[in-house]
């Protein structure tokens, strides 16, 4: 899964067993007392007993990760451990045992009904940077269902971090971006931002426009009037050199992720300060926003995700 999809997935979670106020169908914890350990009644209690452990600074009390699974073999949980250590605290003879609104179930749900848990929440997330190839919740988040989320995004952002080689040598990578479209373009001494939009969709089984040239994108696939989330956007940098003619439209592309708090469009894209990383660019550039033909917009993914992103890695030259 990319780290977007699993920051998603993760943030989906997390605020769905919120909403329900951590409810458990059915007991969870030691399968030798009884529990019955339905997932998501067990994802819901690892989550608990996450926030327990942040909180007490006990690393006993952390299950080792949200799974919504317990081995049946003793000794081996860590989540039937972690109840049996937070457990230490209420009563003499901890059974590794939570039931639906029993004494361990409430005093783990009374954590996360204050403000401290939104806080720490909020803190968790405003930690994640996107310069460090991360995604960044640090305001409001409008979250599109995981099913929505266009597939493409997670083979772009798989590719982070893919770079130009200072020097001589060359980035074989590039080379591959390139050899999904038409034109005699092979390295990274070549514009590569368009090639990488093709590689991108050619993966995930579109039909690109097979061109390097990044005002081909222009009219390529389906128009929609506004940006979304996967979307190809397409800038037109314009007349950029007015003394030289043949060095007139020059452009850039990417796949819109979310926008900065200030509303500039971020972009997943390569050829972003010479690698694929995450840019902001201001609307007023972008030209056309094109999804594959025939292809469906999700309306949650018109609901853009705020992101914070270095405004230095967006801009023409930035894209040369």
């Amino acid at each position: 899964m990319s780290q977007l999809s699993s920051h998603l997935d993760r943030l989906m979670r997390v605020g769905g067993h919120f909403l329900t106020g951590f409810e458990l169908n059915k007991p969870v914890g030691d399968w030798r007392a009884k529990a019955v350990n339905i997932p998501e009644d067990v994802e819901a209690v690892q989550l608990l007993l996450e926030y327990a452990a942040s909180v007490s600074k006990c690393q006993e009390v952390d299950p080792g990760g949200v799974d919504g699974k317990i081995s049946r073999t003793t000794g081996r949980s860590g989540t039937v451990r972690a109840i049996r250590a937070f457990q230490k605290t209420l009563m003499s003879k901890p059974d590794g045992r939570v039931d639906p609104n029993g004494a361990t179930h409430n005093k783990l749900r009374e954590q996360v009904t204050g403000a401290s848990f939104v806080a720490s929440a909020k803190a968790s997330m405003s930690s994640i940077n996107l310069s460090d190839g991360m995604p960044s919740w640090l305001r409001s988040v409008n979250v599109f269902s995981a099913s929505a989320a266009p597939d493409w995004l997670d083979i772009a952002e798989d590719e982070l971090g893919e770079a130009e080689i200072p020097g001589r040598a060359k980035n074989a990578r590039i080379g591959e971006y390139h050899a999904t479209v038409l034109g005699k373009v092979r390295d990274e001494d070549d514009p590569w931002c368009a090639s990488f939009v093709n590689w991108v969709l050619e993966k995930a089984g579109y039909t690109g426009a097979d061109s390097a040239w990044s005002h081909h994108w222009k009219n390529w696939g389906d128009g929609i009037s506004k940006p979304a989330v996967g979307a190809v956007a397409f800038i037109d940098w314009g007349k950029v050199y007015p003394n030289k003619p043949k060095k007139q439209g020059r452009g850039h592309v990417g796949f819109v992720v979310g926008q900065t708090p200030n509303g500039r469009i971020v972009l997943l894209g390569g050829n972003q300060s010479n690698a694929v990383k995450y840019a902001q660019f201001g609307r007023a550039k972008i030209a056309a926003y094109r999804v594959p033909k025939g292809y469906e917009v999700d309306p949650s993914l018109y609901a853009l995700p705020t992101l914070n992103v270095d405004k230095g890695a967006g801009g023409f030259n930035a894209t040369r």
